[in-house]
């Protein structure tokens, strides 16, 4: 299968980017459970995997905007946000600023 001229190739995952897929918030997966966002802390974790890849993704390919796929990585996302020091945190050490700008419009 080839892949279309317009589309970029993929690259290897980078050391940073990896760092931040490993970033853990037990905050924040407490939070998920406590507002009932998520049923399992298995969940709350797969729910904050998700976002944090869309972050890598979006972070990465600064081509355009990247629309959120799912209300619910979008809900686990802003609970992230409410904790805003470790989200400044967060967003400090893996990706150079303080807040991520230009927050994707969510799919309906």
């Amino acid at each position: 299968m080839t892949r279309p001229t317009s589309m970029p190739a993929l690259t290897a995952v980078t050391p940073i980017a990896h760092d931040a897929l490993a970033y853990s918030a037990p905050f924040l997966i407490e939070k998920l459970l406590k507002e009932r966002i998520a049923e399992t802390s298995e969940e709350a974790e797969a729910l904050f995997s998700e976002v944090k890849k869309f972050i890598v993704l979006s972070r990465s390919d600064n081509t355009g905007t990247w629309e959120m796929y799912s209300r619910r990585i979008d809900e686990t996302w802003h609970q992230f946000i409410l904790f805003t020091m470790q989200y400044m945190d967060f967003c400090q050490r893996f990706f150079g600023n303080d807040l991520l700008p230009n927050f994707p419009p969510v799919i309906s």
